[in-house]
């Protein structure tokens, strides 16, 4: 698990200031990373999805329909994973971090 040590001491919790210059890192971090992921995927999975449907006799509008709605499946995919990537990233000054509220449980993850 993600358990920190007894000895280590805990991260500081106080806010930094929601800055310009944070945001534009956090969204370019991002945006570059959701990008590629879905070039790179996009075009494998459309390519292969192109060739599996003109072997299968598929006409040009089904098949566009097909590779539209596969497109949508892989951005939202590639965008939850460049998400996920950005949350876990450490900037040169900060790192973005998911506090519990005050008085919350514990247990709840």
């Amino acid at each position: 698990m993600n358990a920190m040590p007894s000895s280590a001491s805990p991260a500081p919790t106080t806010p930094l200031d929601l800055t310009w210059k944070r945001i534009i890192k956090i969204w370019w971090a991002f945006c570059w990373r959701a990008g590629l992921l879905g070039l790179i995927s996009s075009f494998i999975i459309g390519l292969a999805a192109g060739y599996m449907g003109l072997a299968l006799g598929m006409d040009s509008q089904t098949l566009a329909g097909i590779i539209a709605a596969l497109g949508t499946l892989i951005g939202i995919g590639t965008g939850l994973i460049a998400f996920r990537a950005v949350l876990k990233k450490k900037f040169p000054d900060f790192r973005i971090a998911l506090v519990p509220l005050a008085g919350e449980d514990a247990k709840r993850r």
